[in-house]
């Protein structure tokens, strides 16, 4: 009975991972990180991979004995919504509920002291200088988002869908011909894992699914970027992959226009697997 007892003793991070994918997106999404896409085989102590939707369905308790359960849930309903008795690395409710939404987010920036790195949110259209931007607060994806070059149109605009009658926000326009996404993984605040894409237009751009795929990879970012991120993610205490849309000058100075609390669509890229796998490899060893 020696190698049982081993077996049972064994430390819980050399044991093989069982991970549940928690949850359905879109197809590139689901290609990516199905059982038998590529990824997996890049990550360690790997035994099986369950996609799973969020709608009722447990994980099956006898391929846990032995083995560690990981839930990774893909978007924000996923994450308020995965099982509690596995392990995950995941943020809270009120980390989520701050970073879910634009209007809480600028106001959280502004309580923190850190406005200096996210564009100004005017008070209304009327106080705005232009252009400026014009932010339904609950959406994502670049869904939602207008700018304005006067103050007739911003009016026009706010009585258009999908503004009109919503939460919305408006910020000074930042001018950039580069906007960049950084993929994080994180532990109560501080940055374990990023990686940076580059999105480069011929002039300013609002990036949105439909803006051109993620073919510039940056290797190094300013150092006093992770830094500034840091700042903003640990008075929430943030725990779990995130994405951070943003744009910085030749100085490494940021400018933040959203943190997105979860996995982001850069790394479904066929082209970016290897990202991936990181990612998940940090998720799934830090995962408690």
């Amino acid at each position: 009975m020696h190698w049982l007892f081993h077996f049972l003793n064994k430390p819980d991070r050399e044991k093989a991972v069982v991970v549940v994918i928690w949850g359905v997106h879109t197809p590139d999404w689901m290609a990516a990180l199905n059982a038998s896409a590529p990824v997996w085989e890049d990550v360690p102590r790997l035994h099986v991979v369950l996609n799973l939707s969020s709608r009722g369905q447990v994980v099956p308790l006898k391929i846990g004995w032995g083995r560690r359960i990981v839930v990774i849930p893909l978007m924000e309903r996923h994450i308020a919504r995965h099982p509690r008795r596995y392990e995950t690395l995941v943020p809270t409710m009120s980390a989520m509920r701050v970073l879910g939404d634009k209007g809480r987010f600028a106001d959280y920036i502004e309580k923190q002291g850190l406005g200096h790195l996210c564009p100004v949110t005017y008070k209304s259209i009327e106080s705005a200088s232009f252009p400026c931007v014009i932010k339904r607060t609950n959406l994502n994806g670049g869904k939602g988002v207008a700018m304005a070059v006067s103050l007739q149109q911003a009016r026009q605009l706010m009585q258009q869908e999908p503004f009109a009658g919503r939460h919305c926000i408006v910020q000074a326009a930042i001018p950039f011909t580069v906007e960049y996404v950084v993929h994080c993984v994180c532990l109560r605040g501080s940055v374990l894992w990023h990686a940076i894409y580059a999105y480069e237009f011929e002039k300013q751009h609002i990036r949105t699914a439909g803006s051109p795929g993620c073919t510039v990879r940056r290797s190094t970012i300013p150092g006093r970027v992770i830094k500034d991120l840091e700042a903003m993610l640990l008075p929430l205490e943030y725990s779990g992959p995130c994405n951070v849309d943003c744009t910085w000058d030749d100085d490494g100075r940021l400018v933040v226009f959203e943190i997105n609390p979860r996995l982001g669509g850069s790394l479904m890229c066929p082209e970016n697997t290897v990202d991936l796998a990181a990612c998940l490899s940090v998720i799934i060893d830090r995962a408690s």
